[in-house]
C-alpha cells in the first residue's frame, strides 16, 4: 500500500455515523479522557470559575467539547471541524436547546488549515489559553506543519498559551482497538501508509525544530484499560467505525465479513461478553 496523505484525504469530512456513540466507551472512559485532555490543556492550578478560552481542532460532533464544558462552567470552547454532518448537524442535535452550551460553544465548519489562516472575526476568539487536537493533527501535512502551527501560535495568549496534540505512539507491536486477526495485515499496511507509527514522537521533533516559536516541548503518556460489551463493539466493527483503517478500500467486504464472524465465534466459544484492550494517549505540549 502506497503512502496516503491524510491531510488531503480526510475520511471524517463526510462521516455520518454517531460519533459520540462509537468513540466513547462508557462513563469511566469519558472521565479519563476529560481528566487527560483538560489536565494538559488547562493550567495545573486551573480554577473552575475562570473563563478559559480553548480551541478544539477536529472536534467532530463536539462530544468531548460538551463534556469539557460541563466540567468547567466558565469555560469557552471554539470547535473546528471540516465535516458538516458532524459539527453542524450531529452537534446541533446533541446540544439541542441547551442555552448554556449554545453560549459557550462556538462551532466552525472548516479545516485546521483554514482556521489557522482566517482573519480574526467577532465570533472567533483571537486569544486562546490552549489550542488542542484530539487525534486529529495528522490532517495537517508535513510540508505545511510549520506554517499552520506558526499561525496557530499567534492565536495563543502571550507567554502562557500552549498547543496540545493528543496522538498515539503506535508500533507494529502495539496499536489500540481490537481488530479481528484476519484484518491484521491490512490494518498494519494502512497504519504504515498513513505514517501512524510513532506519530507523537514525530510531533515532538517538529515542535522542537520550531524553537524560534515554542520555548518548551513535552511529551507524556497516560494509559487506560478499555472494556466494552461485545455486542456494542460488533456494531462498531459492522459500521466500519474508524474509516481511516476500516474503509472498503482497506478491508474489502468479504474480508470484513469473515473477520467479524470469526471474531464473534471466538468470543462465543469462550462465553466472553466483554472485549478489552489498553489505550495509550500520548500528549505533546508546545509552549510559546
Amino acid at each position: 500500500m502506497q503512502q496516503f496523505d491524510l491531510s488531503k484525504n480526510n475520511p471524517f469530512a463526510s462521516y455520518t455515523s454517531d460519533f459520540g456513540r462509537y468513540f466513547s466507551f462508557g462513563a469511566e472512559f469519558d472521565k479519563w479522557v476529560c481528566d487527560t485532555i483538560l489536565g494538559a490543556a488547562l493550567p495545573i492550578d486551573a480554577e473552575k470559575t475562570h473563563p478559559y478560552q480553548l480551541a478544539d481542532i477536529g472536534a467532530g460532533s463536539c462530544y468531548w467539547s460538551r463534556l469539557f464544558l460541563e466540567q468547567y462552567k466558565e469555560l469557552q470552547i471554539t470547535a473546528v471541524d471540516p465535516s458538516s454532518p458532524l459539527i453542524l448537524e450531529q452537534a446541533s442535535v446533541d446540544i439541542g436547546n441547551n442555552e448554556d452550551l449554545q453560549k459557550r460553544l462556538t462551532r466552525h465548519c472548516m479545516t485546521a488549515q483554514d482556521f489557522s489562516n482566517c482573519e480574526p472575526q467577532n465570533d472567533i476568539s483571537t486569544s486562546y489559553d490552549c489550542i488542542y487536537f484530539m487525534q486529529s493533527a495528522h490532517y495537517v501535512g508535513d510540508e505545511e506543519f510549520r506554517s499552520v502551527f506558526s499561525n496557530l501560535a499567534k492565536r495563543l495568549k502571550k507567554d502562557t498559551g500552549k498547543i496540545v496534540i493528543q496522538a498515539r505512539n503506535m508500533t507494529a507491536e502495539w496499536y489500540p482497538w481490537a481488530f479481528p486477526f484476519e484484518w491484521t495485515e491490512q490494518v498494519e499496511k494502512a497504519l504504515r501508509a498513513t505514517a501512524m507509527f510513532g506519530r507523537a514522537n514525530s510531533y515532538k521533533r517538529k515542535f522542537k525544530n520550531m524553537d524560534d516559536i515554542f520555548r518548551k516541548v513535552t511529551l507524556h503518556e497516560r494509559h487506560y484499560n478499555v472494556r466494552v460489551d461485545c455486542e456494542s463493539y460488533w456494531e462498531r466493527l459492522e459500521n466500519r467505525w474508524i474509516p481511516t483503517f476500516m474503509s472498503e478500500e482497506i478491508i474489502p467486504p468479504a474480508l470484513h465479513r469473515a473477520g467479524i464472524d470469526s471474531m464473534k465465534k471466538r468470543f462465543a466459544d469462550k462465553n466472553e461478553t466483554l472485549i478489552g484492550w489498553r489505550d495509550k494517549y500520548a500528549l505533546v505540549t508546545a509552549y510559546i
